[in-house]
């Protein structure tokens, strides 16, 4: 779902203000906005949770995230793959990738609800069972029930909502790698177009592109997924044909980054949720990826991505679970939790928290992971 970094050259600037120009490796302002984007989510998660009204349209960043991934992963496998990169090794790379912050933030729910909600053993050892594999707890079960997040009771990932996303991500990363090989620049043009159309039957039927999260609409997400990492795809395609090598230095790295937040901010009554919606999608998202692609920040505005990029993922991850953690706290200390100053400090703390997760525990037990798997590789 989130930018990746497996197989991508280093940002970091040296001596210069900006770093050369005659090729771009990593894409630092991409780092810059899917940060911008967790931080909008969150927020918009937060307002669920608070009764608050912030972010309106910060439900399009998943969107955003899959349209990202797709531009980033073509952008590091697609080589490798027709260089004989088998589909296993690829979907081991992307779960050592996804996996930890995800089983950390959900486990986190997990222990709260068995300090604050009476179940049986059965459910607990299904949610545990379905947590472990990153598959769909069923609603019947009172854990579910207990527990989730939006007072629903019908979430695909009701331990850790977001991780719905996450599930349609490693679906369209198998599609995407078992297609890779024999996969034509004509025959994804076509997946496209089809999968737009899709896409946007949905969202007129449903008034929103705001589905795929829930078990009464499962197969939704699919169409969700399809066309945002699609696009990403054909994008990075695009790219590299047409913009590869032409650096921007003009143009300040905050500039996108702030057009970012401004497009997820706005609340749209039901007339013109839809068009909104498809017009984000299939125009702005496009357009700032491209553009910001081709963007080299300045030696102080690639510190600013770097951190983004790398909090970005551990904070999609354990969001809401720590949303959970700090609003039973701040209930039992009788604190006023609608109030904008709790809800700020909340965000305030949960992306202090995120940096040194990645830092310091995702980073460590990626590569730890990722060691453990060329030793297997070479035994």
């Amino acid at each position: 779902m989130l930018v990746e970094d497996e197989g991508l050259a280093s940002t970091r600037v040296a001596e210069t203000e900006h770093p050369p120009t005659s090729v771009i490796h990593r894409f630092a302002c991409l780092d810059g906005l899917r940060g911008v984007a967790a931080i909008s989510v969150t927020i918009y998660h937060e307002a669920l949770q608070f009764h608050s009204g912030l972010i309106g349209s910060a439900y399009l960043a998943v969107d955003f995230f899959f349209m990202l991934s797709g531009f980033v992963l073509c952008h590091a496998f697609q080589n490798r793959f027709s260089d004989g990169f088998g589909v296993i090794a690829y979907m081991k790379l992307r779960l050592i990738r996804l996996y930890p912050m995800y089983a950390t933030g959900t486990f986190f729910l997990l222990l709260l609800a068995f300090l604050t909600s009476r179940f049986s053993l059965n459910d607990f050892i299904f949610s545990f069972l379905t947590i472990t594999l990153i598959m769909p707890t069923p609603s019947a079960f009172s854990l579910v029930k207990e527990t989730s997040f939006f007072g629903l009771t019908d979430d695909l990932f009701p331990l850790n909502p977001p991780a719905w996303s996450l599930f349609y991500e490693l679906a369209a990363n198998v599609v995407y790698a078992l297609a890779a090989k024999s996969m034509s620049e004509k025959g994804l043009r076509n997946f496209l177009f089809l999968s737009l159309f899709a896409l946007i039957l949905m969202i007129f039927y449903r008034g929103t592109v705001e589905f795929g999260f829930e078990l009464s609409d499962f197969p939704s997400g699919a169409i969700r997924v399809s066309f945002s990492f699609a696009a990403g795809l054909s994008l990075f395609l695009a790219f590299q044909k047409n913009a590869h090598g032409r650096a921007i230095t003009w143009v300040p790295a905050i500039a996108p980054l702030t057009l970012l937040a401004a497009l997820l901010l706005p609340d749209f009554g039901a007339d013109a949720r839809a068009w909104y919606d498809i017009v984000m999608i299939t125009m702005a998202f496009p357009a700032l990826i491209y553009v910001s692609a081709a963007i080299v920040p300045t030696r102080r505005a690639n510190k600013l991505c770097a951190f983004l990029g790398d909090m970005s993922y551990p904070l999609y991850a354990i969001h809401v679970p720590l949303i959970h953690w700090i609003r039973w706290i701040a209930n039992g200390s009788r604190l006023d939790t609608h109030a904008y100053w709790f809800q700020a400090s909340t965000l305030v703390i949960l992306v202090a928290l995120s940096y040194p997760a990645s830092r310091y525990f995702d980073r460590p037990v990626r590569a730890w992971l990722n060691r453990r798997m060329t030793a297997g590789a070479r035994a």
